[in-house]
């Protein structure tokens, strides 16, 4: 799976999730303020982003603020998942 596929599903998740135009989205700000989700929305995105590629974040990610971060910590999960034994 590239980073293309792997940007493409989390942009699909989110704007499902949240109805939100991330063609808008500032991928260095804060991503909660600018698609208006609170902690719970976040989470309950972050499942449907882990079972959309078939990976389990880290705990950490709800540190995370920024899209940029956010990519960060998913493509690293998956590359970990990916990665030969």
């Amino acid at each position: 799976m590239s980073n293309h596929d792997i940007r493409a599903t989390v942009i699909r998740v989110l704007e499902t999730e949240t109805g939100y135009d991330l063609a808008r989205l500032d991928p260095d700000s804060d991503l909660r303020a600018q698609v208006d989700i609170d902690s719970m929305r976040y989470v309950a995105i972050s499942v449907a982003i882990e079972n959309a590629l078939g990976i389990e974040l880290p705990i950490e990610v709800m540190r995370v603020r920024t899209f940029n971060e956010f990519m960060a910590m998913v493509e690293a999960e998956v590359a970990r998942i990916l990665a030969p034994l």
